[in-house]
């Protein structure tokens, strides 16, 4: 038997990912984000509903055809944690990316009080070919003996 809230809180995190990333829908964000919620892990971290908007204009300057796919989730009590999947295309290069990404959300009073990403921005990075692979292969590379 789950702990109460659970479902609530996964559907709250669905209609977050839906709304915000896959609509574009910005009000949704003053309706399911809490006035001082913060965001941790899309850059510098972010408090209030103004500064996630800013957050959100850089990404949909940068990428087109955004689609958030929510992969996998867990919820105890009012927290959520999961992996979704991030599909665009680069404005700037035309370039298709798809990466991975982990989250953790706390809801308060049925906002979105916190969340913190963890953006395989390695596997974005070479995807726009900013990453030069002989480089990469430095890291792993076994010194010589």
């Amino acid at each position: 038997m789950g702990i109460s809230g659970e479902p609530e809180v996964k559907g709250m995190i669905r209609e977050w990912f839906e709304r915000v990333w896959n609509q574009l829908d910005l009000t949704a964000v003053d309706e399911l984000m809490h006035a001082q919620g913060e965001i941790l892990g899309l850059g510098n971290t972010v408090v209030g509903r103004s500064g996630f908007k800013e957050v959100h204009h850089s990404f949909t300057a940068s990428f087109d055809q955004i689609h958030v796919e929510v992969v996998d989730l867990v919820a105890e009590g009012n927290e959520v944690a999961g992996h979704s999947r991030f599909a665009a295309r680069h404005r700037q290069s035309g370039r298709e990316v798809d990466f991975m990404f982990s989250f953790h959300g706390l809801y308060e009073d049925g906002f979105l009080r916190k969340v913190r990403y963890v953006l395989d921005y390695t596997s974005l990075m070479a995807q726009l070919n900013l990453l030069e692979p002989e480089r990469m292969q430095m890291i792993f590379d076994a010194p010589d003996r």
